[in-house]
């Protein structure tokens, strides 16, 4: 793997405590300028050998390394520890402590020396040197002791977060040894390899415990056993936006750099080996974190909104860009830990310097140029440039992005744009909402004084105020006026051709809407028919429509089913010539006919004057908001039949007491305007598209679309009459459409 880092800006990590704006590092071009021959082994160690150790201007104190902690091991822009060894949220300083201190793991954090200090005597500078010093949960530390790393075999202790310790796995050596999690093995490995290249002059003294069988004192400073598993390790977890960010902030504290986080392929020159970089398996996933962050409000806890930005930090570099809500997340920390840090300048930066992608200058340029025609003076016609401009800035690289160097112009003109459409983005947020007005007539008929019912042939001849008679289908009863317990009883009536005559028992059903789409109430004298166990055959009556009571009818050429909607799966209304009764079963038994008055005393309703209605409500304060952006601003409503071509038409604001309120007041806190579209009896069932608009010197901004019927109105009406208050003449009058 090839990354060079020369001519590229760094930046230190920050927290809460140390600034109040993003700085600048140098990860300069002239830090390796010493280093001039990089194929050969021995003098490239060599040549970083006096590099780091002379730039290691500063031998920090052991204590100073707590210290140190604060821009090294922190989450960016918070006062979070970054833990190696757990997922639990230490905060600096506060949860620090010794070598004790701690009774398990959530306790605290310490000082874990990856290299034991015991190895080389607890000597300066090694003791205090941060590059292999880790912020880590005290008890896991004290778990791992001074015992190698390696990878387990079978395992005696497994930590909180996965790492475990028990015996080696791995040729070379067949003691006990500690495998951290796989996202940070990388991390642990060119942590070892500086420590081997800096302080190559002193291995051999290095004697205490397990170091000889880690360290050598000549070329290449590692044994067999640990080149091979920390050259593994290296590529199965490549550099990290962790160790960038750690590297720029220990040369900080201490003024020298780890030549293998920002030279990663000089690994494979010191020591040579045939493993392949892959991608680090981190612990969690973009969609992990994505789903962290959709839980999140503003009244998050300081907790929640950590740990969703601990795991955001933890991706791999690539799959940071994949996280689409990120600038919830980063306003949500800025806010928590009181930062004035740009998170997302800051992470596009670490992000692009770990990313080997192409740099088309020709498409930077053609941005920055987009930024430069901005208008001194920010007014709403520049909306759809910013939006273009915004929309090439995202189609760049990350390496792309940083040499943007007008960007904070383009965020200035968003920022001063948002703060002029801020009315016009509430009325964008607003539906358009649909009702109906219509006149209706009633009147009662007769047409003869006997009554005659009729055998209904399909579905469609049926509809809410019918009075039916349900009968059997192969058998001369009718459903009667007995209730039984769990059945309804049978009454005989004479068949003649497709019209019934019956005694004074027979049930006469009118016919109501269910409480589901295109289903019927079935009213007897009694209350409505249910369906009612899902374990038995069984049909009673009840008050209200609910689903049980809901029966969908399914009729053709005089034959067909009823069925109960709800969840009693004994659901299909029939026939049982045995019992001789009425009930619901699941399956078997005789299905049912229908017979519909059709003459006798009835009704006829005449429909006039239907329109469907379109319009929106604000408050008055958006409202007037609104009349101030421009010079001519007018309202309306544009509809359209297919949802492509739509045609305008103007209305008159009123101010009213509330949203769908029937009355004008000229004191009203809100606005409210509507257009009325005459249908007749063919367009009952057409889609209208619409959507309020506003128009501004010609800039037209819409409400959220909607789309309705006449006939779904008028079912939602009707489903909905007991909450609406319409009564059972109109829903009777609605049941025309």
């Amino acid at each position: 793997m090839n990354k060079l880092w020369r001519n590229l800006i760094g930046i230190p990590l920050m927290t809460m405590c140390l600034a109040s704006v993003l700085g600048v590092s140098s990860v300069a071009s002239d830090y390796y300028a010493p280093i001039t021959n990089t194929t050969n082994g021995s003098n490239l160690s060599s040549s970083l050998h006096t590099l780091i150790t002379n730039t290691h201007t500063t031998k920090l104190s052991y204590a100073n390394v707590w210290t140190a902690y604060k821009t090294t091991d922190t989450f960016p822009g918070t006062p979070i520890i970054w833990d190696t060894y757990s997922e639990y949220l230490y905060t600096y300083g506060t949860d620090q402590t010794g070598s004790s201190g701690y009774t398990g793991e959530g306790d605290n954090y310490n000082r874990e020396h990856t290299v034991p200090q015991s190895w080389f005597g607890k000597a300066s500078p090694m003791v205090a040197d941060v590059f292999h010093i880790l912020a880590t949960d005290g008890k896991v530390n004290g778990m791992r002791s001074n015992y190698p790393y390696g990878e387990v075999d079978t395992s005696t202790y497994t930590s909180g977060n996965g790492g475990k310790l028990g015996s080696s796995k791995l040729s070379g050596y067949n003691g006990t040894v500690f495998e951290p999690i796989d996202e940070y093995k990388g991390d642990i490995a060119r942590g070892y390899m500086y420590m081997a290249i800096r302080y190559s002059d002193q291995l051999s003294s290095w004697t205490v415990g397990e170091a000889q069988k880690i360290f050598t004192g000549s070329y290449p400073y590692l044994t067999s056993y640990a080149m091979d598993l920390f050259t593994k390790w290296s590529h199965l977890d490549p550099v990290s936006d962790k160790e960038i960010i750690r590297n720029d902030a220990i040369e900080d504290v201490q003024g020298n750099r780890n030549p293998f986080i920002d030279h990663p392929e000089w690994i494979d020159t010191i020591w040579t080996n045939s493993y392949k970089d892959t991608d680090s398996n981190t612990k969690y996933s973009t969609q992990n974190v994505i789903s962290a962050i959709n839980t999140l409000t503003q009244s998050s806890s300081s907790e929640d909104v950590y740990r969703a930005y601990a795991k955001y930090c933890r991706l791999n570099t690539k799959d940071k860009s994949l996280v689409t809500n990120v600038s919830t997340l980063f306003s949500l920390v800025e806010s928590k830990a009181n930062s004035t840090i740009d998170l997302d300048t800051y992470w596009n930066e670490i992000i692009a310097r770990n990313t080997i992608d192409s740099l088309d200058q020709t498409k930077v340029d053609h941005v920055i140029s987009l930024i430069d025609a901005l208008p001194e003076v920010v007014t709403l016609s520049i909306e759809e440039d910013i939006l273009n401009i915004e929309s090439s800035y995202s189609a760049l690289t990350a390496s792309e992005k940083i040499k943007v160097t007008n960007y904070s112009i383009l965020q200035e003109k968003r920022a001063e744009l948002n703060t002029l459409m801020k009315d016009i983005n509430t009325f964008r947020e607003t539906s358009t909402k649909a009702s109906m007005k219509f006149n209706y007539d009633v009147t009662e008929t007769a047409s003869s004084d006997t009554v005659t019912y009729t055998l209904v042939s399909n579905t469609n001849e049926l509809k809410v105020g019918d009075v039916i008679v349900i009968a059997a289908s192969d058998a001369n009863y009718a459903l009667s006026t007995t209730q039984n317990t769990n059945n309804r009883g049978q009454t005989a009536i004479t068949k003649e051709s497709n019209t019934i005559t019956f005694g004074d028992d027979v049930e006469f059903i009118t016919l109501e809407s269910g409480a589901l789409e295109n289903t019927f109430a079935l009213k007897t004298s009694s209350g409505y028919l249910y369906a009612a166990s899902s374990s038995s055959n069984v049909l009673k009556t009840q008050d209200e429509i609910d689903d049980n009571a809901s029966w969908a009818m399914d009729y053709s050429n005089g034959n067909g089913t009823i069925k109960a909607q709800g969840t009693n799966s004994r659901n299909n209304l029939k026939y049982n010539s045995s019992a001789k009764i009425f009930s619901c079963y699941a399956s078997g038994q005789q299905a049912v006919q229908i017979y519909k008055k059709t003459s006798g005393k009835g009704t006829t309703i005449d429909i006039s004057n239907a329109y469907i209605r379109f319009g929106g409500g604000i408050s008055k304060s958006t409202y007037q908001g609104l009349l101030t952006l421009g010079e001519d601003v007018s309202f309306g409503v544009s509809l359209s039949k297919d949802g492509m071509n739509y045609t305008d038409y103007l209305a008159n604001p009123v101010y009213v007491d509330s949203i769908g309120a029937k009355l004008e007041n000229v004191n009203g806190n809100y606005v409210q305007y509507s257009v009325l579209i005459p249908a007749n009896e063919v367009d009952y069932t057409t889609l209208v598209y619409a959507k309020c608009y506003v128009k501004i010197d010609g800039l037209k901004y819409y409400m959220q679309i909607s789309n309705f019927s006449l006939h779904t109105l008028a079912q939602y009406y009707i489903q909905n009459k007991a909450t609406l208050g319409i009564s059972d003449e109109v829903a009777l009058a609605l049941g025309e459409f």
